[in-house]
């Protein structure tokens, strides 16, 4: 079974994608301008419905990408964060964390973010799918994702792909799925 460092590096250099026109890399500070519309377009209508100025809502919205940020580096120590790329273009983001946990060496999805204009094509069944994949061409022993109860997109995602959901986490607000990997 690898370290978490050996898996970190796997996961950047191994992950094989099945769809040729998806790519992932390594996100990179260049990459912030597309995190942050990525970030408006996912959080934007739950702050507009609140009748907020716009100089308020960019403040509201530049407050919420930097808490994640330090949620994520907080929480999630390893992970490793990709951006996900259709043709060239930036379609979103995939953050991935190898940890140690009761069951083995595991692979948490963190997170899986795209574009409005490109869900409901395929494209997150195949990215979760080359991540099962991966997971265990690494031999991770279980795959997780803790997912916000009321995304009920994600979690239909996730059941579809052989995900099963293992309880609530923080206290009733998230759901934990796991994907058992042989």
């Amino acid at each position: 079974m690898p370290t978490i460092i050996e898996a970190k590096e796997a996961l950047v250099n191994r992950i094989k994608l099945r769809n040729i026109d998806l790519m992932l890399r390594p996100l990179v500070a260049e990459d912030q301008p597309f995190l942050e519309r990525l970030n408006a377009q996912e959080r934007g209508p739950s702050y507009a419905d609140l009748g907020l100025s716009e100089p308020l809502l960019q403040a509201m919205l530049a407050s919420h990408l930097k808490a994640e940020a330090d949620e994520f580096k907080a929480q999630y120590p390893e992970r490793v964060e990709f951006l996900v790329l259709c043709q060239s273009s930036e379609i979103g983001r995939l953050v991935l964390n190898p940890e140690a946990n009761e069951f083995g060496l595991c692979l948490r999805i963190v997170d899986l973010v795209l574009l409005n204009e490109v869900r409901n094509k395929g494209i997150g069944s195949d990215l979760v799918c080359c991540v099962i994949d991966s997971a265990r061409a690494l031999r991770f022993t279980r795959l997780l994702a803790k997912v916000f109860g009321a995304n009920e997109g994600a979690i239909r995602l996730l059941r579809r792909v052989g995900f099963r959901q293992q309880g609530n986490a923080d206290a009733g607000v998230n759901i934990l799925l796991m994907y058992p990997l042989p």
